[in-house]
């Protein structure tokens, strides 16, 4: 997982520097061009991961020895689904660096923090009605 995750992360890094530079040089049709290939090229890595996840994952976890993968599976297809909101979420945070606004991704990053601690505490304990 976490060789997809930085896989996907050198995508984003590569647009907020491309997008940097079009920004300082007011070609933003460039960069506007240059994030939709980005957005084009993570949908079409994502589908192998995106079948991976649904089709085999417990073959993956067969794969890196696992001994138990039916224990380990459901929760891995949730880890790879998980990671195509990630390839996507890359590519938007570096285009609203690359443009200066740092705001926009702090602030949805907060909210996602804020949305998995309270998630990870209801639904890991089974608390708050989950």
């Amino acid at each position: 997982m976490y060789n997809v995750w930085a896989l996907f992360s050198g995508v984003g890094l590569t647009i907020n520097y491309l997008v940097t530079q079009d920004f300082g040089a007011k070609v933003m049709k460039k960069g506007i061009e240059r994030t939709q290939m980005a957005l084009y090229l993570c949908l079409v890595a994502g589908m192998p991961v995106l079948l991976m996840g649904a089709f085999a994952s417990e073959e993956v976890l067969k794969l890196i020895g696992d001994e138990l993968p039916e224990a380990g599976g459901s929760y891995l297809e949730f880890r790879f689904i998980a990671m195509i909101f990630s390839i996507f979420i890359f590519v938007f945070h570096s285009f609203f660096r690359g443009i200066g606004d740092t705001k926009t991704p702090m602030a949805i990053s907060i909210i996602g923090n804020i949305l998995m601690v309270f998630f990870t505490y209801s639904l890991t304990y089974g608390n708050l009605g989950f």
